[in-house]
C-alpha cells in the first residue's frame, strides 16, 4: 500500500469510527479530521464532504458482503452436504461481518435510508446484484436437477432483502443476535426448501 493509499484508508477508517459513535448528522468533517489525525487539506484532497466518506463506506461494506456470498457460490455445490456447508459458511460470514459493522449500519438505517438517493441507490444496486446471484445459483441447481422447480427470481429477491430486514430488527430491538442459531435456521429453510427430495 502506498503512502497515498494509507492516508486515504486512515481517513476512511476514522470516518467509520466517528459515524458509528456519533451518527451521520452529528458528525462533522472536523470530527473526522481529528480522529484521522490529518490536516484539513489532506482530508479535502481525498473527499469533498463527510457524505463522500459515508458513500464510500456504504459501498465498501455492501461490496464485502456480496463478495463473501459470491465466493461461496462461484461453482454450484455438487452434493447436499456441500450445499449445506457452503450455505452455512456464506451466511455465518456475512452475518458476522454485518454484526462487526452493526454500529455503522445502524447509522444508515436510522439516519440515511430514504434521505439520500445516492446512498439508497448503492443499497438497491447491492440488493439487485445479490438477487441476480441467488437466481443464477437456483437456475444452475434446477438445470442440474438438484433444486425444485421454484421461481428463481422470487427466491433471489426474497433472499436479497432478508438480511436488511433482519438488520433493521436487530437495530430496533437492540437484541444481540445468536448468529449460530440464525445461520442454522436459515440454512435449513433455504437448502431444504430448494433441494429436490
Amino acid at each position: 500500500m502506498t503512502r497515498k493509499q494509507d492516508k486515504h484508508e486512515q481517513i476512511v477508517q476514522a470516518g467509520l469510527r466517528v459515524f458509528a459513535a456519533k451518527g451521520f448528522r452529528k458528525t462533522s468533517v472536523e470530527d473526522i479530521i481529528r480522529e484521522a489525525k490529518v490536516a484539513r487539506a489532506t482530508f479535502y484532497h481525498y473527499f469533498k464532504s463527510k457524505k463522500d466518506i459515508f458513500l464510500e463506506l456504504t459501498g465498501m461494506i455492501l461490496d464485502n458482503i456480496y463478495n463473501i456470498v459470491e465466493s461461496d457460490f462461484q461453482i454450484l455445490p455438487a452434493t447436499e452436504k456441500e450445499t449445506v456447508e457452503r450455505m452455512e459458511h456464506s451466511l455465518r460470514t456475512a452475518f458476522e461481518y454485518f454484526r462487526d459493522n452493526q454500529a455503522f449500519a445502524a447509522v444508515y438505517f436510522s439516519e440515511a435510508m430514504g434521505m439520500n438517493p445516492e446512498l439508497d441507490s448503492k443499497v438497491i444496486e447491492f440488493q439487485t446484484r445479490s438477487s441476480q446471484l441467488v437466481a443464477r445459483v437456483v437456475m444452475e441447481g434446477q438445470a442440474k436437477g438438484q433444486f425444485r422447480n421454484v421461481d428463481p427470481y422470487i427466491v433471489g429477491t426474497t433472499l436479497a432483502f432478508a438480511p436488511q430486514h433482519i438488520a433493521i430488527l436487530w437495530m430496533l430491538t437492540g437484541e444481540k443476535a445468536d448468529v449460530t442459531q440464525l445461520v442454522a435456521a436459515l440454512t435449513d429453510f433455504l437448502v431444504y426448501g430448494l433441494l429436490k427430495r
